[in-house]
């Protein structure tokens, strides 16, 4: 595969969760071998062994860096057109669900989460009619995009896919935000102010697609799930409290799938 058909980077901070495998080797089966993958090791164990053939460039940091520091450090060194930072919780249950991705690129959006089977700002379920599988077929898949998700301006990025050329003009993580928690509602903040004369002063989106679906398992990734923290770095940096649950806008959505034949 040459350079120029490589279109996307994954960037996966990891710490502690075991699950770091599973969310690799299904990453590999469903998704088009268009990609390179870069792994930010900040964990006490040496996962060269384990993870060969898995990862392009894995990179052992010798103590805690925090998600957003993890992150940037993989995100600087992609040259592709899309970069993605993955949480390693995260399992990819259908070759569909890259397709939707790239469906739900429009002119004023930078970057694009899968839906998932919880709410991204309060981590609630939002339907166990589907329950976890090794496996997935095509009707179970469909099953999921058929659920009435709310369609939001992204809040939790556990796999946001970014569009590196408006991406660069936003910048990386505020490293300020440490362990983890704000710092992707800040980053959606600064993408959402940022005004450019051919989007009518809009700001930029960063959405949440019902086109597309992935596992994620949630509060594996040693994250305050209270947000507290979050919530107290994120009024001393803008100035004013932001409400998790609402800082994004929503509305109900369907996503209706043709009837397999």
């Amino acid at each position: 595969m040459t350079k120029s058909s490589i279109i996307n980077t994954f960037v996966i901070p990891h710490l502690s969760n075991k699950g770091v495998l599973r969310c690799l080797k299904t990453l590999w089966r469903h998704t088009p071998h268009n990609f390179r993958v870069i792994l930010v090791d900040q964990g006490k164990e040496d996962l060269t062994e384990e993870i060969k053939g898995l990862v392009h460039l894995y990179i052992k940091a010798y103590r805690p860096l925090g998600f957003a520091k993890a992150c940037n450090i993989g995100w600087q060194l992609a040259d592709t057109k899309y970069v993605t930072l993955l949480n390693d919780d995260v399992e990819f249950v259908h070759k569909n669900w890259w397709k939707g991705v790239e469906d739900s690129f429009e002119e004023d959006v930078v970057g694009v989460n899968p839906m998932s089977s919880r709410q991204y700002s309060t981590g609630m379920k939002i339907t166990d009619s589907v329950p976890y599988k090794k496996k997935w077929s095509l009707k179970d898949y469909n099953e999921m995009l058929r659920l009435p998700f709310r369609h939001t301006q992204c809040m939790a990025m556990f796999c946001t896919i970014i569009d590196q050329e408006i991406g660069k003009k936003i910048g990386i993580f505020d490293e300020f935000f440490f362990p983890a928690g704000g710092e992707d509602t800040d980053w959606i903040i600064r993408a959402k102010a940022l005004r450019e004369s051919q989007n009518h002063h809009r700001g930029y989106k960063v959405i949440s697609t019902p086109k597309s679906y992935v596992w994620h398992w949630w509060n594996q990734s040693a994250v305050d799930p209270t947000f507290m923290k979050a919530r107290i770095q994120l009024r001393q940096k803008w100035g004013m409290d932001f409400d998790m649950m609402k800082a994004t806008t929503g509305r109900i959505v369907s996503n209706p799938i043709k009837k397999e034949l």
